[in-house]
Parts: structure tokens; C-alpha cells; sequence
């Protein structure tokens, strides 16, 4: 059980980093709430609050932002967008704007 939410903390870091390089912002209440079930069901979490339902209802709750960042979260749990990837983008982007500083 320990492992598993060790595992769970370490995806919600990945996911709220990749929000913050893509989206510009996160919202960790978010990524807790789409994977509150883990501890419960284990990888078979995903079978609550990962469809595309959820994104509504978190609109509802939270506004246009809450709804991206859920987005974003359920196209990396799809592996749809690669975090390892979001991750290459945010260190080129850093060494872009420090290569762009006079």
C-alpha cells in the first residue's frame, strides 16, 4: 500500500510539473482528485474519474483552468503526451531564455 502511494506521489509531481511547462500553472487538487481512487483499486484506479466526463464536472468545479489541467492529465495517463517529453521541452525552454539573456 506504502508503494503505491509512493508511486501516486511521484505521478502527481510528473503531472503538475508537466502542467506548469505547457499550461503555465497547475492545480494539484486537480491531480488528487482524478487519481483519489489509487489507493483504493491500484492501476485499476483509472476505471473512475478518467474519462472525459471528468473533464466537465472539474470545469464545473473549478473553472477553464481546472478543466486543462485535467485534460492534460488524461492524456498522459492515455500516453498520449509523454511527460519524458514535457520534461526535454522545459529544459530547452530554460536554456532558451538563459541563451537569450544579453
Amino acid at each position: 500500500m506504502l508503494q503505491r502511494e509512493n508511486q501516486s506521489l511521484k505521478s502527481q509531481r510528473e503531472h503538475q510539473q508537466a502542467d506548469l511547462t505547457l499550461l503555465g500553472y497547475t492545480k494539484p487538487g486537480v491531480h488528487s482528485f482524478i487519481d483519489a481512487a489509487v489507493k483504493y483499486l491500484g492501476a485499476g484506479h483509472r476505471i473512475v474519474y478518467h474519462s472525459p466526463f471528468v473533464l466537465d464536472l472539474l470545469e464545473e468545479m473549478d473553472g477553464k483552468e481546472a478543466r486543462m489541467v485535467g485534460l492534460l492529465h488524461l492524456l498522459i495517463d492515455a500516453k498520449i503526451v509523454d511527460p519524458n517529453q514535457v520534461m526535454s521541452l522545459n529544459k530547452t525552454r530554460k536554456t532558451l531564455i538563459v541563451e537569450r539573456k544579453p
